[in-house]
């Protein structure tokens, strides 16, 4: 059982670090649109597109939730 707990104490710590690491190109990438002046307007799909994914990572990022459709309407369109 101590396996069990070493094991999932690592893949906590994982996920933890990948998250901080994300958020830290997150802020790195919105940083940089702000002092290039761009808004979420500037871009396509204005706040719900590329804009969006760096704001909202943890959603595209995240497990997605129970009641979620997935995959996503954007990811099918990519398909269909």
């Amino acid at each position: 059982m101590a396996d069990f707990r070493t094991l999932d104490q690592e893949i906590r710590t994982r996920l933890r670090e990948t998250e901080e690491a994300v958020q830290a190109q997150t802020d790195r990438a919105l940083g940089a649109l702000a002092g290039a002046g761009v808004e979420a307007e500037h871009l396509a799909g204005g706040a719900n597109g590329i804009h969006g994914h760096f704001r909202s990572w943890e959603r595209w990022l995240g497990a997605p939730d129970a009641k979620a459709d997935f995959p996503t309407a954007t990811a099918r369109k990519v398909v269909d």
